[in-house]
């Protein structure tokens, strides 16, 4: 057997070792799981409001194929404006950021338990896990 035959035949064999969670996924398989996430974010913010009816809300919601898990951004007023980021798919918060309504300062932010001194910094500690 010549030696390109050979090379190619041992790479096919290493490519079928790979985990299957290692090949690229499909669109459709990417918008899928999109939309189921956000239908469990949906549900989420649903029950959570039961506990608390007058809270006004608005989130946005983002699958992450690198940590594999459903994150939701919300933000919700109620003579306080909170900002949250929660892991959906473990019911975790994973930080969040306060300031009473009509002022400019926010309180110390926390995120992974860990005092933040801004809400930018806050922010930006955020943002990787609301992208791709």
């Amino acid at each position: 057997m010549n030696r390109y035959l050979t090379s190619i035949l041992i790479l096919a064999g290493l490519f079928l070792l790979l985990p299957a969670d290692s090949y690229p996924a499909s669109p459709a398989k990417d918008a899928g799981l999109q939309k189921a996430c956000e239908k469990m974010c949906e549900a989420w913010f649903q029950s959570y409001l039961v506990g608390h009816p007058a809270l006004k809300k608005n989130y946005r919601c983002h699958y992450s194929k690198k940590l594999n898990k459903c994150f939701a951004r919300a933000r919700f007023v109620d003579g306080l404006e909170t900002h949250v980021l929660c892991d959906v798919s473990e019911n975790r918060i994973y930080g969040d950021c306060s300031r009473i309504v009509g002022e400019d300062v926010y309180f110390p932010c926390t995120f992974l338990g860990k005092d933040i001194p801004s809400k930018e910094e806050w922010d930006a500690l955020v943002k990787p896990y609301m992208e791709e």
